[in-house]
């Protein structure tokens, strides 16, 4: 989802380069840390996600949980 609406809000103008870059790495770090499967599986998971909702439905949903989502999968 993170990745999703990072390239959605570049797109837009709402975040420069830097700040997507950002967003792709944190969703790596997830990916990589917190989820099981092969980067396989893991690809197929993240296209299915991206398929699931509109692009208005995307932002609403990172809107509701980015900041639940930052104390569930720390990166740091």
């Amino acid at each position: 989802m993170i990745a999703y609406t990072a390239v959605t809000l570049a797109r837009a103008d709402m975040i420069g380069e830097d700040e997507k870059t950002i967003m792709l790495g944190v969703t790596v770090l997830i990916l990589e840390r917190h989820v099981s499967g092969t980067r396989t599986q893991k690809k197929s998971a993240m296209g299915k996600m991206r398929d699931r909702r509109s692009i208005d439905q995307t932002l609403e949903d990172y809107r509701k949980h980015a900041a639940q989502c930052l104390v569930q999968f720390p990166i740091n």
